[in-house]
């Protein structure tokens, strides 16, 4: 799939979200969903309850488009919270 780029970045904010709790990230979840998203799935928000919830949703969204999605990175609310969670996230010692 030409998405595995962002599909990767999707997985690692799922598993860094297991790491950190929503109330410590200090920002709300993104409900905005791009045009093309929208067309290829008819989806019109992310949920915002929490960002496990839009993180999922959003990887749903792109596994659902398929190949019709264009090749892309992730979107700015990825990218901080893949960033925040890293931060947050408590040290592994391997």
């Amino acid at each position: 799939m030409a998405k595995s780029s962002l599909l990767a970045d999707l997985d690692r904010a799922l598993q860094l979200l297991e790491q950190v709790d929503d109330y410590r990230l200090g920002f709300a979840p993104d409900p905005t969903v791009s045009a093309d998203i929208q067309e290829l799935t008819g989806l019109e928000k992310y949920p915002t309850g929490t960002h496990m919830e839009n993180v999922r949703a959003r990887l749903d969204a792109v596994i659902k488009a398929g190949d019709r999605l264009a090749p892309r990175g992730a979107s700015d609310y990825l990218s901080r919270l893949i960033v925040t969670c890293v931060r947050l996230a408590p040290r592994s010692d391997d």
